[in-house]
């Protein structure tokens, strides 16, 4: 139990001082340039003392979605596109910032390949109303969420932060 492979597949989870964790893909991309938070009683955590956290920041985290999405099952994709589209929603109002995160932090350190499948992913995975994206709609709890403004959303919101020449 916790080996790097099962039946010649990557283990899907590790066991670390007696806990299951999930290996994530592409984590190095989640450690760029991450966010500090403060935890404390007074934002609504029940602790003693503050603590600081060190959280991906939302490029890194969209960025992350994209480079393993080719990776995940049906269900998994569509979770994948609501948490993007989420994101960008939450965001929004901070691309500037994003886009400059992209720039600064985390388009250097990418291999050619990623940093183009990144720029693409506007069009490739946003240029058109697909499966995945249909089945994000319909698991958006407690929110009617039609397909087309998921995939606008995305489409755009991906061009301004990755899209080369922008």
């Amino acid at each position: 139990m916790g080996g790097t492979h099962k039946r010649g597949k990557p283990n899907a989870t590790k066991r670390v001082g007696g806990v299951a964790s999930q290996n994530l893909r592409r984590i190095e991309v989640l450690l760029r340039a991450p966010w500090t938070v403060t935890l404390s009683a007074a934002n609504g955590f029940p602790l003693a003392e503050e603590a600081a956290v060190l959280i991906a920041n939302p490029t890194s985290f969209l960025a992350q979605k994209i480079l393993i999405y080719a990776k995940r099952n049906r269900t998994e994709r569509a979770k994948d596109i609501l948490y993007m589209h989420d994101t960008l929603e939450t965001f929004g109002p901070r691309i500037v910032e994003l886009r400059t995160e992209w720039t600064a932090n985390i388009r250097p350190n990418l291999h050619a390949k990623n940093t183009r499948a990144l720029e693409k992913a506007g069009d490739a995975l946003f240029g058109a109303v697909t499966d995945p994206i249909r089945a994000a709609s319909r698991i958006a709890q407690g929110r009617i969420l039609r397909p087309e403004i998921i995939r606008e959303v995305c489409n755009f919101g991906f061009k301004q932060v990755f899209q080369a020449g922008i």
